[in-house]
This record gives structure tokens, C-alpha cells and sequence, in this order.
């Protein structure tokens, strides 16, 4: 018979624990994989919100497989059962673990999804994003800005409730999807890519957004910047090389667009690592 271990919090089952913090019903953990770790069957007690800092990994619940990479944002519900699969890159995850009365309290407006579910929302990186932020500074006033924005975070997850997208794109629009994914440097166009699908332009681009719940030009301009804090946090190149490696011609345009999407500046964006990184020697 299958062994499922139940937790109640993340340090007993996940990889390393390099910070965890217990804020009245938020509990905060940052956490290390190492290179293609397994994590059997387990469940956790409460619901957590999630965000990919670095690597990958993914989780197989009995009917669904959900993959996290690139500062992907992620809710689970509490007692899921799932099992974990590290990248070759190895991870690192913040979560943001929530009690049911804080659950509870937030379901008295709307309801969460009773689902795992991972987005690509600006707006939710943004958040999540600023939610670390805060927790790096830890004054006095970071407890009320870390829960406000916990709740601006699942107000977010509350509306895909409302506008769920359909979960599976025909073969041809995740094909897109990939092509979009691995050539992001490259000025690829709708004409272009709808002749690879062999479908009408606004066709393409109703379905890709009704799928995936983004335009095209939003998706590639994350999978831009997705590649650009990962060479920001692992490299010591100027930041202008890096605009460049990710596609955009433009340091001025580069720093905008990834403002828009992260929340910060692609030189906060870097000493806030620093700072991650020098916390945990």
C-alpha cells in the first residue's frame, strides 16, 4: 500500500529550508531542491501560494501533472496529495503557507480555486515579487504590507475562478505555445506563426488568449524577462548585455518592460538577490 505522509509544515518533507518565518496565519519558507530530488506522495495541511525563483519543478497530483519554471506563480489547496520532481537545475521555491481561518476569511468574499493551478499574470509576479521584498526588510511595518499583499495575491486567483480557461489547448496552439517559448529572442509575427499552425491570424490569437489567459505579445515578452532574471540572479553581466541576450534592443525599453512585469527595476531586481544570496552563507 502507498505510504503518504501528511505534514504540517514544509521542512519536514521539501528540500532545504534556508528561511522560514511564522507571521500570525502566514507562514513564509524559502526553500532549496537539489538537482532531479524526488519528494514521494505527501499532502500538506494547509494551502500555500507559491513563486519559482530559480530552476524548476514539478508536481503529479492523481489527475494532474503541473509544471513550474521561470518565476511561475502557483496555489494548491490544503491536503492534496502529490509528489515532486526536481529539474536537472535543481529549485528554489518561496512559499506562502495560509491557515484555514485565513482561508476561511477570504472565502467569505470569494472562492479560491479547489484545484491546483499555476498563472503567468504580470500582475501576480509583481505582487509576489514585492511580498519577498518585503520580507527581506522585516521593519516594522512589513507584517501589514506582507498581508496585504497576500490578499492582493489571492483576489487574483479568486477571479480565475470566475474566468476559468479552458484546460486543454488543441495540438496546434501548444505547439505555438512552445515555439513562443524557445524562440523569444526572435521578432517572430502572427502571420508567421499562424502559417506554422495553419490557422487565420485571429483565430490564433483569440484562442491562444482564451487558453492561456494572455495575448501573444505579453507571453513573449515574459518568457523575455523570465530569461532575464534568471541571468540576473546568476550572472555578473552588465545589465545592458543582458537586455540584449533577451531580446530587447533597447536597455530604456528593457528596464520598462521589466519593471512592468516584475515590480522592480532590473538593478533592484539583482541586489535583492544578492541580498537572498548573502543571507544564506
Amino acid at each position: 500500500m502507498l505510504q503518504i505522509e501528511h505534514n504540517r509544515s514544509f521542512s519536514g518533507i521539501q528540500g532545504r529550508v534556508s528561511r522560514a518565518e511564522r507571521l500570525g496565519d502566514l507562514t513564509l519558507t524559502d526553500t532549496l531542491y537539489s538537482p532531479r530530488l524526488r519528494l514521494y506522495p505527501h499532502a500538506h495541511e494547509c494551502a500555500c501560494f507559491g513563486f519559482v525563483l530559480a530552476g524548476g519543478f514539478s508536481e503529479q497530483f492523481p489527475i494532474r501533472r503541473l509544471s513550474y519554471t521561470g518565476r511561475a506563480v502557483f496555489f494548491r489547496p490544503p491536503e492534496l496529495v502529490h509528489e515532486n520532481r526536481v529539474s536537472p537545475a535543481g529549485a528554489r521555491c518561496f512559499y506562502l503557507e495560509v491557515s484555514s481561518r485565513w482561508l476561511d476569511h477570504v472565502e467569505e468574499y470569494s472562492r479560491l480555486p479547489d484545484e491546483p493551478i499555476s498563472l503567468e499574470a504580470g500582475s501576480l509576479q509583481r505582487l509576489a515579487n514585492c511580498l519577498y521584498e518585503q520580507w527581506q526588510e522585516m521593519d516594522d511595518v512589513a507584517p501589514l504590507a506582507i498581508e496585504g499583499l497576500a490578499c492582493e495575491m489571492a483576489a487574483q486567483f479568486c477571479r480565475t475562478v470566475r474566468v476559468r480557461r479552458e484546460p486543454n489547448p488543441p495540438r496546434w496552439l501548444r505547439q505555438v505555445h512552445e515555439m513562443l517559448r524557445c524562440r523569444f529572442k526572435e521578432s517572430l509575427r502572427l502571420a508567421e506563426l499562424s502559417r506554422e499552425a495553419r490557422v487565420h491570424p485571429v483565430h490564433l490569437a483569440r484562442e491562444f488568449h482564451r487558453y492561456y489567459g494572455t495575448t501573444i505579445g505579453q507571453f513573449r515578452r515574459k518568457c523575455r524577462i523570465d530569461f532575464a532574471c534568471e541571468r540576473l540572479a546568476q550572472s555578473r553581466l552588465p545589465i545592458v548585455e543582458i537586455a540584449l541576450e533577451s531580446g530587447f534592443t533597447q536597455q530604456p525599453h528593457f528596464t520598462n518592460v521589466f519593471r512592468k512585469i516584475t515590480g522592480l527595476t532590473p538593478f533592484q531586481y539583482r541586489k535583492l538577490y544578492d541580498r537572498k544570496t548573502a543571507a544564506r552563507r
